[in-house]
């Protein structure tokens, strides 16, 4: 059916949400370079490996998706990554900052 279909969506509102969504895309990319220039690769890499468990949580509790167990697996993974390079992090702060009184 041109012009809508069974639920509503209308080509203009199909057209505005994908540019929203795109919008989005641009500027979530623009404040990650914007995160790469401000802080260490560490604290970068601390927010990518904790947005994979974030996401999930937020589409089961949002969206209502389900997932299969290995999707929880792949999170605690990303979980640990996070606690490893967290852990990673506080060294090398302390280190660094150690040999000055």
């Amino acid at each position: 059916v041109r012009g809508g279909d069974e639920q509503g969506w209308s080509d203009r509102k199909v057209w505005f949400l994908l540019g929203f969504v795109a919008f989005c895309d641009v500027h979530a990319n623009f404040l990650s370079i914007v995160a790469f220039s401000k802080t260490s690769v560490a604290s970068v890499m601390l927010l990518d490996c904790f947005t994979i468990p974030l996401v999930l949580l937020g589409s089961i509790f949002f969206l209502g998706c389900r997932y299969r167990a290995v999707h929880f697996c792949s999170a605690l993974i990303a979980l640990v990554g996070f606690g490893i390079i967290l852990y990673a992090d506080v060294v090398l702060q302390s280190g660094e900052g150690g040999g000055e009184s």
